[in-house]
């Protein structure tokens, strides 16, 4: 709660600092005019500005009196500013969801050609890690105000609210998502929540991740580009493991893009249409062309006189260094 209490303590400053302003003032003014010692007036001031009064507390003087009425009032005043003030952040910043404000955490992301994660769990977090490597935008959104508050001190993209709320996820920016992926444990969370996706965004992909079978052709029906079976993935990587280690291995190397091998996809630029794949790695193009997609139709292992077209899909296995060479003849010749 530090960044709540940071908010407070900004907009209690000014009253904090009069009340100390007013504890020297009554303090000193009782014990010149009162002839009182430094702790007496001190007491004196406490119980005043407190409005406890014990009844022991009798100015003798004109002064005295003015003073005593003086610090009542003023005191009665900063207590009510204090309280209000209290009031217009704890409950008053709730209200308004201005959770962006106390916690770090964005109001409405600004950004476009992103990916946005729909929950937090230990899969969103190799999700995020995977596509922060390959240099993709993410906004995660959570429905826990705390986690939205730890995840926005790590530097995350985040937005806090309900995830079946076209609000919400306007905030996280899908209509101009380039994919959104939906991980939350609950099929009929993931169902409601794809059925908004697709009301708010025309052209992104949407992803659901699936623990269920039955549940594969209800998420394609309802909209979902792709539905990704997290048991069959898994369970056909652990089986690997039995008969062929090295495989499977191989396998989660190609899955993760920070060190050696990747496997990539890259949409060919119309500046390069008629090229064909040696002429691409005559101009230094690195990495080895697994297959060209071209409309529906896949040619595999294409070989080196293979004539591209604008618009062809190349799936290219090779180190992240070469990989990294690659994109700069088929990005940047766009």
């Amino acid at each position: 709660m530090d960044g709540m209490f940071r908010k407070v303590l900004g907009k209690l400053f000014l009253p904090l600092a009069g009340l100390a302003a007013l504890l020297v003032y009554g303090t000193l003014t009782f014990s010149i005019i009162e002839g009182l010692d430094w702790f007496d007036s001190l007491y004196w001031t406490v119980t005043v500005l407190s409005t406890v009064g014990f009844g022991d507390i009798t100015p003798r003087t004109l002064a005295g009196k003015v003073v005593f009425m003086s610090l009542a009032v003023f005191g009665l005043v900063l207590y009510g500013y204090i309280l209000s003030s209290l009031t217009s952040v704890i409950a008053g910043e709730k209200l308004i969801g201005v959770l962006s404000e106390v916690f770090a955490i964005r109001r409405k992301v600004d950004l476009e050609g992103h990916a946005v994660i729909v929950d937090w769990n230990r899969l969103s977090r190799y999700i995020y890690e995977e596509l922060k490597a390959n240099k993709i935008d993410v906004v995660v959104v959570v429905r826990e105000e705390e986690l939205g508050r730890e995840l926005a001190e790590e530097g995350k993209n985040v937005v806090v609210g309900s995830y079946t709320r076209e609000e919400t996820l306007q905030k996280a920016g899908v209509e101009k998502a380039r994919a959104v992926i939906l991980a939350q444990e609950d099929a009929t969370d993931r169902l409601i929540t794809l059925l908004k996706v697709k009301k708010l965004s025309k052209g992104a992909e949407i992803i659901v991740v699936s623990h269920e079978d039955e549940m594969e052709d209800v998420f394609l029906q309802a909209g979902a580009t792709r539905v990704a079976n997290i048991s069959d993935i898994g369970g056909r990587l652990v089986a690997s493991y039995v008969f062929e280690p090295n495989v499977a291995e191989a396998l989660l190397d190609l899955a993760e893009a920070e060190s050696g091998l990747d496997i990539v996809e890259r949409r060919l630029p119309e500046s390069l249409d008629g090229k064909t794949l040696s002429e691409l790695r005559e101009m230094g193009m690195r990495g080895l062309p697994l297959i060209v997609k071209r409309g529906e139709h896949k040619y595999y292992y294409p070989e080196p006189s293979f004539t591209l077209r604008a618009g062809d899909l190349i799936v290219l296995i090779g180190l992240r260094e070469d990989l990294d060479e690659a994109d700069k003849i088929l990005l940047k010749a766009r």
